[in-house]
């Protein structure tokens, strides 16, 4: 995570460039999503705790890939009227 803080700024992201900013901050989900394995494989008897985390970024993933999708479809509404009149 202290990775992703540090690249954070605005002088970083001019630094990283258009590609790889948006690939470091994807990567958190991966790292999240090791994180609850992780805690997961080291809890023995009462499994609450790492299955609670696992829910609420289940719920949190959900949320994002929600909202990522209805952005889509309107990205897609607003071109089906100029691929239609042949404007690309």
């Amino acid at each position: 995570m202290l990775p992703l803080s540090v690249a954070s700024t605005a002088a970083w992201i001019r630094r990283l460039g258009g590609k790889r900013w948006p690939q470091l901050h994807r990567l958190v989900y991966l790292i999240a999503a090791g994180g609850v394995i992780h805690y997961y494989g080291l809890v023995k008897w009462d499994i609450r705790l790492p299955v609670l985390y696992g829910v609420l970024l289940s719920v949190l993933l959900a949320y994002r890939l929600f909202f990522f999708l209805a952005k889509q479809r309107i990205k897609q509404r607003r071109m089906l009227p100029q691929v239609a009149a042949g404007k690309q």
